[in-house]
């Protein structure tokens, strides 16, 4: 800040000087006055011996007046030309800001995707609220059924409406298209609390969502119009929404649901909730999920605000209706509460999720740009030194200090700008990138993955660069403003101030080594987990099997019909040319779904009981060992008794040092006992690093589902059965769809994304940040060689030898890698321990990490002090002793 003390000192100076004048002219001019003189002739003589007042007064303003509009225009020409007598040198420079500014720009693009980006077709956004249900134990949220939403709805005072909203996947068929897509079941006034305006025909009226199952009507998306439909004339067409004829009355014009995450295409009455779920949970419900308080909505809630209403009003005004209601029901309401929560578009529990990975690539992008700074900022320093005689004749003619700097600082700022239009080009690509990583399903509902150059993107894009070009120039432009002139003007190479510019660079060199280290290290970490996630025995053969799922619930499909299209399916599958074996499960493993009950062995305490239910041979297509006893066979049907093939776990704490097989159990779900008939290996169910919990699988003959997934075994690429598969479904029937059709390894892929994410990405900036580190190593001691030339040159003429050279520059680099890798190790340990719970089977002090990555840093720091001290050995020493 010794600039500012500069300017603060000259501002006084000429404040005193210019009071002092003041004052003996204000005596002149009454000295005069006495002597008969007018008070204007008297004035007009004293300021012409005082001439120099204006003059003190106008440099006492200009100390603070800002830099004229001539004089800024004036820097960016200079600047720009400086920039362009150095194309390499500045290409190098914006290359590596660009690096560190579009990693940037790419986790805002994403934060500004999931958080921040306004939903379209959405009027006054800013007056939404999403209502949810507390706990009991006040931990959490979750949903409002529909019973306590027509309370809220009816009794607030807060609100203008409140709307009700059910998301689910639906079975889209019309006009030869059978697909599945992400529908709602909505109430009656959904579209008036969004203010969504109709493209065409009229959207849903609060009279079409009273009575049930009377109003077949549909609003569809005018994604869904232009894709799907083919952008014709729909209004008054009927399509078949799980089975069942529905008649577009509108398309929402722009509007894509209140999901972040996901893309709604079809909305339909909430009254018409029977045939929107279409299972058997909707057939044989003896109560109406519209009347039920005590049942699992899975609903959302959202609410415009009155004018004038804030938040925290609305939020007591529905609190104190939740206490009416533990009042009224107690047996259902007890310790329920209700809370307003600002914003929507993302669940509560998602946004916790989604903020956190968010957040941890932010801080690595942020300190990748760190790095990316101290090293332009040592590339300054060297290159200033090259322009000590430049600033010397400045000085010498009149120029300030911070007139100087600012120059600098322009040319920083150009060079920053220059990164942040080439980072947009990064930005792209890691986004494009990200995309094409992430779960398939994720692309194909519309998930926010990509790059959206909004206003609020490029604001931040130029922030960024603005205050990265101000990070890294302010040093180096105050370091050059303040050479010693005379020195300066005879462009001798120890006028830029040697030592604290030396010192300087050090410190920068420093960092990067502590902060690449700290990168480096937690990057091992995450391909540690990610190595140990992949070597997990997951229990089955994962490859060259192909999954395609069919839901035959939304079709309306009886059992008997469902059993006998699930027998023509895997006829049709097992007889593909490249088919091994096929089979049906109601589950996927690592798809991260798993059904489950309780389950009763003889008198011990209920347990965790995960099942599956198979068809005969679904152990063979999985390739899961049977350890003992039998497969199911098609004795195993509905008029055998029940029975069981159960996994490891299950039979060790069930029936521990005996044989399981031929003893019973029971489930939670009020089934007869079953028998066990096998035992097979634990093999992995819903998720990867779930501990292995008892499973049971039951055979399809015996309980039924509508909701299978075939599993077909191929001998060589099972991508090569896609389109075959696809079309024998549809050849089985044309309305119904297949969808998440992908291999296990895909399915094993997908589970692993944020583990692969996070490795690939901190991995890459933490290589990207040893490069800098090197270079800026590099850099620093290439500097030096440079200055010390003459000396050099002086001792290998007095004898010294090129080992000694050697050890003379590479000393100076020696010197730096200790102290920024025992600062980067306890930055290592620190950050370890705070990535605790993202670390799978290894700990935080994992020795291979925390002694090969260090280890690999030191060899490629030492290469980069060896290559600029080798040049040093190389020097003449007659051409060193004439250089100045």
């Amino acid at each position: 800040m010794g600039w500012l003390n500069q300017i603060l000192s000259r501002r006084r100076r000429y404040n005193e000087l210019a009071e002092s004048i003041r004052e003996h002219l204000e005596e002149k001019i009454e000295d005069l006055m006495e002597a008969g003189l007018s008070r204007e002739e008297a004035t007009h003589r004293a300021r012409r011996e005082f001439g120099n007042v204006p003059l003190i007064e106008e440099r006492s303003r200009e100390v603070w007046q800002w830099p004229r509009l001539e004089s800024l225009i004036q820097d960016l020409r200079f600047g720009a030309r400086m920039l362009m007598k150095s194309p390499g040198f500045t290409l190098i420079i914006a290359l590596t800001l660009a690096l560190g500014i579009g990693a940037n720009t790419t986790m805002f693009s994403l934060l500004d995707a999931v958080f921040l980006r306004p939903l379209p077709g959405i009027a006054e956004a800013e007056r939404i609220v999403q209502i949810v249900r507390t706990r009991a134990n006040g931990q959490g949220y979750d949903s409002v059924n529909y019973a306590d939403y027509r309370d809220y709805r009816d009794q607030n005072s807060t609100f203008t409406a409140i709307a009700a909203e059910r998301m689910q996947l639906i079975n889209l068929s019309t006009d030869g298209i059978a697909e599945t897509v992400i529908g709602a079941m909505v109430s009656g006034n959904y579209f008036d609390v969004f203010g969504v305006r109709p493209a065409q025909g009229r959207l849903l009226r609060a009279s079409e969502a009273v009575v049930e199952g009377v109003d077949p009507v549909a609003v569809i998306s005018e994604r869904l119009w232009r894709n799907q439909l083919g952008a014709g004339p729909v209004i008054g067409k009927t399509i078949s929404l799980n089975s069942y004829p529905y008649t577009i009355i509108g398309v929402a014009a722009e509007f894509n649901g209140t999901s972040r995450i996901a893309r709604t295409d079809v909305w339909i009455p909430i009254t018409m909730w029977r045939q929107g779920i279409g299972d058997r949970f909707a057939a044989q419900a003896s109560d109406s999920l519209l009347n039920g308080r005590g049942g699992f909505w899975g609903g959302q809630h959202y609410g415009r605000l009155k004018p004038g209403v804030t938040r925290e009003q609305a939020h007591a005004d529905i609190s104190t209706i939740a206490a009416r209601l533990r009042q009224i029901y107690p047996e259902t309401n007890a310790n329920r509460g209700a809370r307003v929560i600002a914003g929507f578009g993302i669940t509560p529990w998602d946004r916790r999720g989604i903020g956190r990975f968010i957040g941890l690539l932010g801080i690595v992008v942020l300190v990748v740009q760190l790095i990316a700074c101290a090293n332009v900022a040592g590339l300054l320093l060297a290159r200033a030194s090259a322009r000590r005689k430049d600033m010397g004749i400045r000085l010498a003619l009149g120029a300030g200090r911070f007139r100087i700097a600012r120059q600098l600082l322009t040319e920083s700022a150009l060079l920053a700008l220059l990164g942040g239009a080439l980072a947009m080009v990064v930005a792209l690509w890691l986004t494009y990138w990200i995309r094409s990583e992430a779960p398939a399903e994720y692309r194909d509902y519309g998930a926010p993955i990509g790059f959206a150059p909004n206003w609020r993107v490029l604001s931040f894009t130029l922030a960024v660069s603005l205050a990265t070009g101000l990070l890294f120039g302010l040093a180096p432009a105050l370091q050059s403003s303040k050479p010693d002139l005379i020195p300066a003007l005879k462009d001798s190479a120890r006028s830029f101030s040697h030592r604290s510019g030396a010192r300087l660079r050090g410190v920068l060199v420093v960092a990067q080594i502590a902060l690449s280290l700290i990168l480096l290290i937690s990057a091992g970490l995450f391909m540690r987990t990610l190595q140990k996630a992949y070597a997990i025995n997951v229990g089955f053969e994962a490859e060259n099997v192909l999954t395609a799922k069919v839901d035959l619930r939304r079709q309306h499909y009886s059992e008997a019909q469902g059993r006998e299209f699930y027998q023509r399916l895997l006829e049709r599958a097992a007889s593909l040319p490249g088919s091994q074996a096929a089979a049906l499960s109601s589950d996927v493993p690592l798809s991260g779904l798993t059904r489950s009950s309780a389950g009763i062995v003889d008198n011990q305490p209920e347990f965790y009981l995960a099942f599956h239910i198979v068809t005969p041979g679904y152990l063979d297509t999985m390739g899961i060992p049977l350890l003992a006893g039998r497969q199911f066979a098609e004795q195993d049907d509905a008029r055998s008794s029940r029975v069981a093939i159960i996994n490891e776990t299950f039979a060790r704490q069930g029936w521990p040092n005996q044989n399981p097989v031929g003893k019973f159990f029971k489930t939670g779900l009020g089934d007869p006992p079953l028998t066990v008939i096998g035992v097979v290996r634990d093999a992995k169910s819903g998720h990867l690093f779930e501990k292995t919990n008892c499973v049971a699988y039951y055979p399809l003959a015996q309980k039924y589902d509508g909701e299978m997934t075939l599993h077909l075994r191929a001998v060589t690429k099972p991508e090569l059965l896609i389109a075959a598969v696809r079309q024998e479904i549809r050849a089985l029937d044309p309305k119904l769809p297949v969808y998440n059709v992908k291999t296990l390894e895909q399915y094993r892929r997908d589970h692993l994304f944020k583990e692969r994410l996070r490795a690939a990405l901190i991995g890459g900036f933490g290589l990207l940040a040893l490069v800098l580190a090197s270079l800026g190593l590099y850099g620093v001691l290439s500097y030096s060689v440079a200055q010390r030339t003459q000396e050099i040159g002086v001792r290998m003429a007095l004898g010294a030898r090129g080992g000694d050279v050697l050890w003379l520059v590479v000393g100076d680099g020696i010197k730096l890698i200790p102290i920024g890798g025992a600062l980067g190790l306890a930055g290592a340990f620190a950050a370890a321990r705070v990535l605790k719970s993202m670390i799978y089977g290894i700990t935080t002090t994992d020795p291979l990490t925390f002694i090969v990555i260090p280890l690999l840093l030191t060899f490629v720091a030492l290469l980069a002090c060896w290559i600029p001290a080798r040049r040093a050995t190389k020097v003449d020493p007659l051409v060193a002793l004439r250089c100045e």
